[in-house]
């Protein structure tokens, strides 16, 4: 994957995004060192090229653009298919610099079809209503980014901004009546199909996830740039790593901060199947009523309940060692394990002695890849607040992701 950014801090902050433990990002300061790299590395790793242009002025930026595109065709070759290599084109979240330039470079070259558009970062206060940009609440032209005396922004108009350099074939969207975007969304297809540059309203991390998936769903047909600030490149990364993957939220801990927490997922995720460990089954039979639940739905929740004497202590370790048996065959899994004893003995069954950590997801909460890229999430039982869990399926797409949230 490559980032195109026009200054060295926007390379940095979106390639961080978008990395993993997974993959080595790289960010280089001239095309001389991109050329070094071959068709493999840019497919294999995140790389990140800050352009230095801006501060050019819009025709200086657009040729520049123009002579990096020419030469990235030249390494991965002019029919590559951007579902599988994708550029990103990184662009200030303040709209300064020589955006409307820029992204005519990728039009005029037919390296793209379509270009996907929003510079809002919700988590900055940076956000996009009725096509106008707000930072911190105010306009952005009244702002001190609007002043920049190298780089000012005259206009807080996202399409203004866009048709900066010339006019483009531009629409902007607004969220729906559920305040949310469909890609099944007939009047939303209508408009896609009719333009080149397609800009979003967000004002939510929810909305950016949203405009995301449509942009995944447009690549499957079409040669589609997705452009953005470094929040749309977090919600890339996020749907890259955790989209198409079925969850499965487990609790062993018997404290009281592990039961609210389940507790308030359960009150939170109603598309959850929730169960319990019941005693009246033998431990495989309560190992396939998870095993079943969880292949059926894709989004299920399990805990334990009752305080047990050393006997049922016994049995329950020996069924969460047979669950892990059982879930070290299953693919495309995100496992949430609440409870250090529960999380070791699950990934005894898995056999799996080695994981690769990735970061710490939320605090307290450590994110890690197994040997065949399940995800596993792990946390001390008496650790967060009641809304912890709920909090992780959030960053981990379970309610974005689900076609009957209304965001």
């Amino acid at each position: 994957m490559l980032v195109l950014a026009d200054d060295l801090t926007g390379a940095l902050d979106t390639s961080v995004k978008l990395k993993t433990s997974l993959n080595q990002a790289l960010v280089l300061n001239s095309l001389e060192d991109l050329k070094m790299f071959g068709t493999i590395d840019l497919y294999n790793k995140i790389i990140s090229l800050n352009t230095n242009s801006r501060n050019l002025d819009q025709q200086s930026a657009y040729n520049l653009m123009v002579e990096y595109i020419e030469n990235l065709k030249d390494l991965i070759g002019c029919e590559s298919d951007l579902s599988k290599f994708q550029v990103y084109k990184k662009i200030d979240s303040t709209l300064r610099g020589n955006i409307s330039s820029e992204i005519a470079a990728f039009l005029d070259t037919d390296f793209v079809d379509k270009i996907i558009f929003c510079s809002a970062n919700p988590e900055q206060n940076r956000v996009v209503k009725d096509g106008l940009l707000y930072v911190d609440g105010k306009i952005v032209e009244e702002t001190p980014s609007g002043r920049d005396p190298f780089s000012s922004v005259n206009s807080s108009s996202v399409v203004e901004i866009i048709n900066a350099y010339r006019a483009h074939n531009v629409v902007h969207i607004l969220p729906n009546k559920f305040g949310k975007y469909d890609y099944e969304d007939e009047t939303l297809k209508d408009a896609i199909d009719k333009n080149q540059i397609i800009s979003f309203d967000a004002a939510t991390q929810v909305h950016l996830w949203q405009i995301v998936h449509i942009y995944t769903e447009l690549s499957k047909k079409n040669k589609v740039l997705l452009c953005g600030s470094a929040g749309l490149a977090d919600a890339l990364s996020k749907e890259k790593i955790f989209n198409n993957k079925s969850i499965l939220v487990i609790s062993g801990s018997l404290h009281p901060v592990s039961m609210s927490q389940m507790d308030f997922l359960i009150k939170k995720n109603p598309s959850f199947n929730h169960l319990e460990y019941n005693p009246k089954y033998s431990i495989s039979e309560n190992v396939m009523r998870v095993i079943d639940s969880f292949l059926k739905i894709g989004k299920s929740s399990f805990r334990t309940s009752s305080v047990f004497n050393n006997e049922r202590k016994d049995m329950i370790n020996n069924f969460w060692v047979e669950l892990g048996e059982k879930l070290s065959k299953i693919e495309n899994l995100i496992l949430v394990i609440n409870g250090g004893e529960t999380a070791s003995l699950i990934l005894k069954g898995m056999g799996q002695n080695v994981l690769r950590i990735d970061k710490e997801i939320i605090e307290g909460s450590v994110m890690s890849w197994t040997e065949n890229k399940n995800i596993i999430i792990t946390k001390s039982g008496g650790f967060g607040t009641s809304e912890t869990l709920h909090k992780i399926i959030q960053l981990t797409g379970g309610e974005i992701f689900d076609s009957n949230n209304n965001g």
